[in-house]
């Protein structure tokens, strides 16, 4: 890579700007009460560094003079001139005197040196009074770099390529087209640009009689992939769109190849000037510099070459196309009965038939579960590169008979079988019949808290202060009273209503209840209110949907806060009279944990290398001040330095990985909150809230049937929303 180099100009304002702070801080100490050296080459070695104090003069060595000249050197002011009495002294004496101790030699004003002389033999002269000038340098103009190509545009240079390089990034080519760009589309061999050298500017002296010259700064731009410099002047080598990154012209491919290599195309954004129709040959060049040598779909080229593209024309078109590999099924369980959960039925006052969800599959002692069906490997495919592209086979899972089940081979299969009657639990890839715990009456003084790895039925309710713990699924067929607690690893199924300001529950899996009033709920998977919601403090992993059952009341979020990370869908959203009512979709429980956890590792990280940093008298990490340190130390503190960059190393490496892995969930919960919505099927009522991740909005007036979801960074409402009643 090519790159002009800029002449520095040889003055004390340049070298300034060039030190740094801290350098010309110390500078600025070390000269308190002197007066810098003149920087010239025709100054004369040996000079005292205070340029200013008297100096005698003459033969008897009784007069004494006193100049001072700017750092430019540019004038020479008198400050103090006295002749002593020597009658002797003329104004040659004090000429050489200039030049002996000032080396005071060019641009003499010997008028006003004579004024100045002949009042001094009667007294001595004192005041600042300029008795030389030197000729100030005219600067040359600055050298430029000057686009042909671009001449009948309305821009003076080529564009930014960072947009255009994201946009070619992008692993879906839809999302490579969506950005509205506009871009030059070099053919090769066109002249793109050329340096204008700087001018040499007029010559000057100082008061020392030495020669000043400014020239001006030459343009700088590097060249990078796909131009070529020749005397001054950049070329395209190839076809492609030219712009500027980070001070190199370059060539940008207009090739998009697919992340899995499977696809390449040509993709056309808006050009500057008149349309290029590319040339057959230009394509086949960039095709094989992207690597794209097979399934080249000759046809959709020679339409290409043959049609072109109108210069404001958005489009992209496929030139190559592989074969895609088909993935393998893993293995798995076929069920002989209906393995899968449903909803239940929602009556119409609001609540829950538990007989027809299914959340509980019994099996009878040797009944056949399932038989196991093999993982199959896949087809591979082939990339536009003419690479194989490897499928990815099924996974080989082995599937374990847990506690109530017996497995058993048969000409070759692996078959199931229940040993007990229980209800059938599927977790991971182990299989198991349990029996399930049930409660009859009420969860109170007699029966104590629950903790059980089995589903727990309730057939009365959760009385205030008990707790129930199961590792599969609660049942209740009553209510939730204020004060209880249920964790259920699997599902929450509440027949009646959850109240109570210190209710909680948990679920891991989903919650179904007729009401909740003043509770707090959390679940992994989604939470189902089949009337209303009042005052509760709501957050699922899922959606949270409330359904229109028990009257007029039905259907409703009034107060408190109600959070999703896929969707909240209700009849209606606050009331007239109630100050503070939240919904909002963001994080699941778990992903907000994780984010809170990473942020406050790079946190950690960033204070505990500031402290390390402080320790060796640093303000920042300077790996250069670090290594003179450790090169000056003795034996004792070098291994004390060395270990301290080691551990800073350590702390850099992990703050790194977690900003990765941050980045990567912000990106995943972005991408999550797209198509995440909050709606209401009749009405929300004036300032309720409306959360969607970092992004909030209140309710002006009162909305009706409407949906909020995030567009482009922002949240928007639109008219309808599903039927939730």
């Amino acid at each position: 890579m090519n790159r002009r180099r800029t002449q520095q100009r040889d003055s004390p304002q340049r070298d300034s700007r060039e030190k740094g702070i801290d350098e010309m801080y110390m500078e600025a100490v070390g000269e308190v009460g002197t007066r810098k050296e003149v920087q010239s080459d025709q100054a004369p070695e040996g000079e005292e560094s205070d340029t200013s104090a008297k100096k005698p003069f003459g033969a008897h060595g009784s007069a004494w003079i006193q100049v001072s000249v700017d750092e430019a050197g540019q004038e020479a002011t008198l400050e103090e001139l006295s002749l002593g009495g020597d009658d002797a002294l003329t104004v040659e004496d004090v000429v050489a005197a200039l030049q002996e101790h000032y080396a005071v030699s060019n641009g003499i004003d010997r008028d006003q040196l004579q004024r100045h002389f002949k009042k001094a033999r009667d007294s001595v002269v004192k005041g600042r009074h300029v008795i030389a000038r030197g000729i100030s340098p005219v600067p040359g103009n600055d050298g430029r770099i000057e686009y042909p190509a671009l001449e009948s545009s309305a821009i003076s240079e080529f564009p930014d390529g960072r947009p255009l390089r994201n946009a070619l990034e992008q692993t879906e080519l839809a999302s490579a087209l969506k950005p509205d760009i506009t871009a030059y589309l070099a053919i090769p061999g066109e002249r793109l640009a050329y340096y204008v050298p700087p001018g040499e500017g007029e010559r000057g002296t100082d008061v020392y009689g030495a020669v000043k010259r400014e020239p001006g700064t030459p343009a700088q731009l590097f060249t990078g992939p796909g131009i070529e410099e020749k005397d001054g002047t950049l070329y395209a080598t190839s076809f492609g769109y030219a712009v500027l990154s980070n001070g190199a012209l370059e060539l940008i491919s207009p090739i998009w190849v697919a992340a899995d290599g499977v696809e390449a195309a040509f993709v056309h954004y808006s050009e500057l000037g008149e349309p290029r129709p590319p040339q057959s040959d230009w394509l086949m060049e960039i095709l094989q510099s992207a690597g794209v040598t097979s399934g080249i779909l000759e046809v959709e080229m020679e339409r290409l070459c043959r049609d072109g593209l109108a210069a404001t024309q958005k489009e992209a078109v496929v030139l190559a196309r592989g074969i895609t590999s088909v993935p393998g099924a893993d293995t798995r369980i076929e069920f002989s009965t209906d393995y899968e959960k449903r909803s239940g039925l929602m009556l119409e006052d609001g609540s829950i038939d538990l007989r027809e969800r299914n959340s509980a599959v019994s099996v009878a002692a040797n009944q056949l579960i399932g038989e196991v069906i093999a993982a199959t490997q896949g087809t591979a495919g082939t990339n536009v590169s003419g690479q194989e592209v490897s499928t990815i086979p099924g996974a080989e899972l082995a599937f374990a008979a847990g506690d109530g089940v017996r497995v058993e081979e048969e000409g070759g299969t692996t078959r199931f079988y229940a040993e007990i009657d229980g209800n059938l639990q599927v977790k991971a890839e182990k299989i198991s019949v349990n029996s399930v715990l049930i409660i009859s009456g009420d969860v109170n003084y007699d029966t104590g808290n629950i903790d059980t790895l089995t589903d727990v039925r309730v057939s009365g309710s959760v009385l205030s202060g008990f707790t129930v713990r199961s590792g599969g699924t609660i049942t209740v067929a009553g209510t939730v009273d204020d004060g209880a607690k249920l964790i259920a690893h699997t599902d929450v199924i509440v027949a009646q209503g959850i109240v109570g300001k210190a209710t909680q529950i948990v679920a891991l899996g989903n919650i179904e209840t007729k009401f909740i009033q003043n509770s707090s709920v959390m679940s992994r998977g989604n939470i189902t209110v089949g009337a209303y919601v009042f005052n509760g403090q709501l957050r699922a992993g899922g959606e949270v949907t409330v359904l229109a059952g028990g009257g007029d009341r039905g259907g409703g979020i009034v107060g408190g806060e109600c959070y999703a990370s896929v969707r909240v869908s209700a009849k209606t959203i606050g009331s007239p009279t109630t100050d503070r009512t939240i919904v909002g979709v963001g994080p699941n429980p778990e992903e907000t944990a994780k984010l809170d956890k990473l942020t406050q590792v790079i946190q950690d990280c960033e204070m505990t290398s500031l402290r390390l940093i402080r320790t060796l008298g640093l303000q920042s990490v300077e790996m250069a001040k670090i290594e003179a340190l450790i090169q000056a130390a003795g034996p004792n503190r070098k291994k004390l330095l060395v270990d301290v960059v080691k551990k800073l190393r350590e702390l850099t490496a992990v703050r790194l990985q977690s900003e990765s892995q941050l980045e990567e969930l912000k990106i995943k919960l972005a991408d999550t909150l797209k198509s995440s919505v909050i709606e209401f099927s009749k009405t929300m009522f004036k300032d309720v809230q409306v959360k969607m991740g970092d992004h909030s909005v209140s309710a002006a007036t009162n909305l009706e049937c409407s949906r909020f979801s995030l567009l482009d960074g922002a949240i928007v409402c639109t008219l309808g929303a599903r039927n939730t009643g």
